[in-house]
């Protein structure tokens, strides 16, 4: 789910759907104990830009349960965060499935923020 091998992408996301793209410098590691299990994505569609963010639906506790120790307590009481879609599964079918379904409704432009994309960043290892 990455550019073709002749125009390497630097995202470690980087999906090319019908007439939409989804790219993200973070990538999910379902093999590997994380307890966020969240990334930031960036969505082209029609000429516009949207930022997202994807979390993985069994993280929420542990986010919770994070800050209310070491941020404050009333944060393990509740969560919340801007422009943010829940997946059942943290993987890129399942970000690409939920787009996808999102623009078939016309709920992307509701859920997701229009930015003006950032050519400028270089990509972040995660």
């Amino acid at each position: 789910m990455t550019a073709s091998s002749s125009n390497p992408s630097p995202y470690p996301i980087d999906y090319h759907g019908d007439g939409f793209r989804i790219y993200s410098w973070h990538t999910f590691k379902p093999n590997e104990y994380n307890p966020s299990q969240d990334i930031d994505f960036y969505l082209e569609i029609s000429g516009k830009t949207y930022c997202g963010s994807a979390f993985y639906i069994h993280s929420i506790p542990g986010i919770m349960a994070r800050q209310g120790k070491f941020e404050h307590p009333a944060y393990g009481r509740y969560f919340w965060a801007s422009n943010f879609i829940l997946l059942q599964e943290p993987t890129v079918a399942c970000l690409v499935e939920a787009i996808e379904h999102m623009i078939s409704d016309g709920n992307h432009e509701l859920a997701f923020l229009e930015v003006e994309p950032d050519v400028s960043e270089e990509p972040k290892s995660t």
